[in-house]
């Protein structure tokens, strides 16, 4: 469960840094996990929560939801 508040904090640290969210990769980069696939099974799971938003195959979607 850390991991994925280490995730939603990054999504919103990356996102007003940069102005639109991070990708994947940038989000594995900032929370120190080398394999894309595994923040992307976390996000799979913060959206299945409601945690966080995106479309599938459409980058830069990601967004947390209040």
């Amino acid at each position: 469960m850390k991991r994925r508040e280490m995730i939603i904090d990054a999504i919103k640290k990356l996102t007003k840094e940069q102005g639109y969210p991070p990708s994947v990769r940038e989000l594995a980069d900032e929370v120190n996990l080398k394999s894309t696939s595994t923040v992307q099974g976390h996000l799979e799971r913060l959206k299945k929560d409601g945690r966080v938003e995106f479309e599938h195959g459409c980058p830069r979607t990601l967004r947390v939801v209040p």
